[in-house]
Formats: structure tokens, sequence, C-alpha cells
């Protein structure tokens, strides 16, 4: 991959942040916004590395996320600040509009930034979707209990109880051996996880603002005519049929790819598949 050779790494002073971004290929430029919320943007690589042949491929920790700076005052962990980051990103980087891909949180980030500005949109991609309201995380943490079996129920209600206890780095490594088997289709998929860092203080904060203030269903008539696509696994925690509910009633149009051997990571379970999708839905 040629164009690989070009890899730009940089810290961005955005707003009361300093954040980590990091770019590969050239061409047409793809903005990704990872999910969690508070995770970073590693757990896309090297799977979607491919695109860089064709594409640049952006990417940034949100703040307080992976390499980017924590702040100090922990009430700039919210939607809106996250929004205004992604605002302040474009001006810094002179771009007129971007192709944004959402993963996961990132689907209600881009759905909020693109509510908030329209016009510096030019496609959006929401992969793994979730929905236009907060209480839809509710439902992606239910309809997770609801396929664990009561075992493993059992063993997550102990590891809560022993949380203290065991320290918040322990308490999430056996967390994730119980739940992560869930959000794949083939669980032998997860050895090519790349291992990312979740930074429970911005979780925390952005979980509760999401949860309590996340309403879009009123807001989003303005996305009319603009390029938009879901991309959902067939078994990922939020189905496409749950999407029904969640999400398109309230968009301009229907536009939905499911993969059917894909969980909640459909770019690592179907690789060559998610490159050309993304391909086909943003022209080089």
């Amino acid at each position: 991959m040629e164009q690989l050779k070009k890899h730009v790494t940089e810290k961005l002073q955005l707003l009361d942040c300093t954040i980590h971004s990091e770019s590969y290929g050239e061409g047409e430029t793809i903005v990704f916004l990872h999910g969690g919320p508070g995770d970073e943007h590693r757990y896309f690589l090297p799977h979607v590395l491919p695109l860089a042949e064709t594409h640049e491929i952006f990417f940034y920790d949100q703040r307080g996320c992976g390499q980017s700076q924590q702040v100090n005052d922990p009430s700039l962990y919210t939607m809106m600040r996250e929004v205004e980051t992604l605002e302040a990103l474009r001006r810094e980087k002179g771009w007129d509009k971007m192709n944004l891909l959402g993963q996961s949180w990132g689907t209600m980030l881009g759905l909020l930034y693109a509510s908030q500005y329209p016009e510096r949109v030019r496609r959006l991609l929401l992969v793994s979707a979730v929905g236009v309201q907060g209480k839809d995380l509710h439902r992606f943490i239910v309809n997770l209990q609801q396929r664990m079996s009561p075992e493993e129920q059992k063993v997550m209600a102990r590891l809560e109880s022993e949380k203290d206890a065991l320290g918040l780095e322990r308490y999430h490594e056996l967390e994730k051996e119980i739940i992560f088997p869930w959000y794949v289709y083939e669980r032998s998929n997860l050895t090519r996880l790349t291992e990312s860092k979740v930074n429970e203080k911005v979780h925390d904060r952005m979980w509760t603002d999401i949860s309590t203030h996340f309403d879009l269903r009123e807001k989003l008539h303005g996305l009319k005519g603009l390029p938009l696509r879901v991309i959902q696994g067939k078994w990922d925690l939020i189905t496409p049929e749950d999407l029904t509910e969640t999400l398109f009633p309230y968009l301009p149009s229907k536009d939905l790819v499911v993969f059917e051997q894909s969980g909640h990571w459909p770019f690592l379970e179907e690789p060559k598949h998610f490159i050309e999708a993304v391909r086909e839905f943003f022209p080089a």
C-alpha cells in the first residue's frame, strides 16, 4: 500500500484541549468518530487501513481519550463540547465540509454534529448505530443482558459488587471477558480485536450527559438531502430491527446496509466487505 507511507501524527490545540490525531493516505478525507464514550481511535486499526489506498483516513482521540489531553474540569466532558471540538477541528484543518464516519457512540456524535452544522457535512456514514435518544444506550445494555446466560449475569453482578476491591482496570478486564463475546457474530474474531483503553471518567460523565440530554427526535429535519447511510451488523446489540424504532422514524430517508456475519464491529468481522462499502459511499 504505497500511499500508507504518508502517515501524519499531530497534536492540535482545539478549544481548551490538546487533541491527538493521526491520518493515513491521501485523497478525499474521511473523518472517523470513535465510540465509547471514552474509548480511543486505535480499535479501528489495522482493519480499516486499506482505505488509505484511495482516501485520506483521519482519526482523532476525543477529549480526555487515548492520547488526547485530559481536562481538569470534568464538566467539560459533554456531548456539546465534543461537537464544538469537532467543529474546531474542521476549522483548524481548513475543511469546508467533512465526510464523517461514526461508530457506536460516534454515530450519535455524528448525528448531533450534523444537526448543529448540516452545511458542514458532505456525507455521513453511521456504523453500528444506536438511535437518536439517550435511552437507546440503555436498550443496548438491556439487549446485552438478555443475551447473557444466567450464570454470566451472576458473574457480572459479583464483579459489580467487588469493583472497588478489584480496581477499575482489573474489573474491566474481567468484564470484557464476559461481554465482548456478545459483541461479535463469531467469537474467534475477538483474537483480532485491537486493544484500546477506555477513560472511565470520560465514559461516566458522557454517559450521564447522553442519558439525560440526548434527544434528536425533532432536530434532524435539516439533514434532508444529506447523503446518509447506516451499516449495521445483523447480530449487533442494537439490531437492524431495533433501528426501525430508535433511528429510522426520525431520519429524512432510510438507507441501511446489513452485514450478515457481523455484530458490533463489522470492520473487524467482515473487513473486505466493509472496505468496499465505505469506498462505495465515499467516492475517492
